[in-house]
């Protein structure tokens, strides 16, 4: 919750979140919370993007691409990374605008 404090989520902002696991699932609820117009749940498991769903997240989606397609290209304006794989990690900076932030949880 700490990196938490430490995040400004800008009010109507779009921001991706990488994992549907626990940390994510609040993860989404505090940018939800925090004012986010547009939440973007990514996880590989259909269960897990159910329950981000249902933590608030606007979308839902399997890859990336997702992220790029919403936002035409630009990228969130803030991206929260709850997994912490090399791989998301290297997913979240590539789907973050120019000048966005990216938040390893």
């Amino acid at each position: 919750s700490h990196v938490m404090e430490l995040t400004t989520i800008p009010l109507g902002a779009t921001v991706a979140v990488l994992g549907c696991g626990p940390i994510g699932l609040l993860a989404i609820a505090f940018a939800k919370m925090s004012g986010a117009s547009r939440v973007v749940a990514l996880d590989r498991v259909p269960h897990r993007l159910a329950l981000g769903a249902r933590a608030g997240a606007t979308e839902t989606a399997s890859s990336i691409e997702a992220v790029l397609d919403l936002t035409r290209g630009r990228g969130a304006d803030v991206t929260l990374d709850a997994a912490g794989s090399p791989e998301t990690i290297a997913a979240a900076i590539e789907c973050t605008r120019p000048s966005g932030q990216f938040v390893l949880i």
